[in-house]
């Protein structure tokens, strides 16, 4: 009997173990992630992919730096620009708009930013709003 719940402890342990340390790394990870705003402008990158994906570049001069520690942007950690993929037929003309400077159309990419680490794309943002209820807005007809 005593070697029985030996063995029941020996088999269950390691995994209780291995359980509670998955979920600490898990919540560490969890904890050290925020999110941050960064202001872009889209050009015509004249890719063969282009249709499917909004090419965009991190607009530094519109962007909160207060985001930051110090208050600095952390330029270097950010590529000079990013593809946002879309369906085909919303990428062609929501990169025609972003690439029109006439027009004052705001955008963002929301990026998961680990100090020191490359941040991963996360959204698009038009106008302070995700970028397809923002779509949504403009094609509601008007009363």
């Amino acid at each position: 009997m005593k070697n029985k719940k030996l063995l029941i402890f020996s088999l269950v342990f390691p995994v209780i173990v291995l359980l509670l340390w998955t979920l600490s790394l898990t919540y560490y990870h969890h904890s050290e992630k925020r999110t941050v705003l960064i202001a872009v402008t889209g050009y015509d990158p004249r890719d063969l992919l282009s249709g499917h994906y909004v090419q965009l570049q991190p607009d530094w001069n519109a962007t909160d730096c207060t985001q930051f520690e110090d208050n600095i942007c952390p330029k270097k950690l950010f590529r000079t620009s990013y593809r946002y993929f879309l369906p085909q037929n919303e990428a062609k003309n929501l990169e025609v708009l972003l690439a029109n400077r006439s027009q004052a159309l705001s955008a963002q990419l929301q990026f998961i930013f680990i100090p020191n680490q490359e941040p991963v794309l996360k959204d698009l943002f038009l106008e302070g709003m995700l970028w397809n209820d923002w779509k949504a807005t403009k094609t509601q007809p008007k009363e």
